[in-house]
């Protein structure tokens, strides 16, 4: 991040940050992800002491997509 400030022509434009609206979306997508990969961890995690087998701990992955 400290980069980007000092390029001239930076990759991605920090000042898009100062949007309240753009900065509060991207951190609410930031904690959706976050989440999202939560529940797949522990799926996959838990899967195996509770019984089940990869494939049925892959379906029940399948309504979160």
């Amino acid at each position: 991040m400290l980069v980007e400030l000092r390029q001239d022509e930076p990759m991605l434009n920090l000042s898009l940050f100062k949007v309240p609206t753009l900065a509060s979306s991207l951190l609410a997508a930031l904690f959706q992800g976050l989440a999202n990969f939560a529940v797949l961890f522990l799926v996959i995690m838990y899967s195996r002491p509770r019984g089940l087998s990869p494939i049925h701990a892959s379906l029940l992955l399948v309504p979160a997509t």
